[in-house]
């Protein structure tokens, strides 16, 4: 009976330093070190349109010359010209996927700090996702899922590498490195 009771205590105070949760609760992302699945939709445009225009023209009218300018005939001349450009640029970007983040940090007024990475290879060509920001624990869906839309100070990184050059020529070794140093200048 004793033996229950001391591992009835022990139980109990396991319960309550976390160790163990309950079977009743949610299983969401609310300490250090939990992760989450961030859901990132996201969709930016931007549109710029641009227009300008100028019209200019001149007019000089002379007569004839007088006393020792009378070689001077009489004259008119008209000038003109005009300008018009326009300019328009657009752009769009549609990024979407599902990426696990770790809870790295909570704040005194209750914010997660999450981040996350995935790196993925298809065809020999790396590609890393990295996802930061900050989570409100209310805004974490039952399934530990979150959409972007709701993570505060997002930070979205996609980044891909090309292929290595492989048996090429000497200029196409060339034409790599300059476009992977190109790459990495802008």
């Amino acid at each position: 009976m004793k033996r229950v009771i001391s591992i009835l205590i022990i139980f109990i105070g396991v319960l309550n330093l976390g160790l163990v949760k309950s079977l009743y609760t949610d299983h969401k992302a609310f300490t250090k070190g939990d992760t989450v699945t961030v859901i990132i939709t996201e969709y930016t445009q931007a549109n710029q349109q641009m227009g300008s225009g100028t019209d200019k023209s001149v007019t000089l009218k002379g007569g004839p010359g007088v006393g020792f300018l009378d070689f001077i005939t009489a004259f008119f001349v008209e000038l003109s010209s005009a300008f018009s450009g326009s300019r328009s640029t657009s752009q769009a970007a549609n990024f979407s996927g599902n990426i696990s983040a770790i809870v790295k940090d909570v704040l005194p007024n209750g914010l997660l700090l999450i981040e996350g990475s995935k790196v993925v290879t298809v065809n020999n060509e790396e590609q890393t996702v990295y996802i930061k920001g900050f989570v409100r624990p209310e805004d974490i869906n039952k399934d530990n899922t979150i959409y972007s839309s709701k993570v505060v100070d997002l930070e979205v990184r996609y980044q891909s590498s090309a292929p290595k050059a492989r048996d090429g020529g000497i200029l196409s070794t060339i034409l790599y490195w300059i476009k992977e140093l190109l790459r990495l200048i802008f």
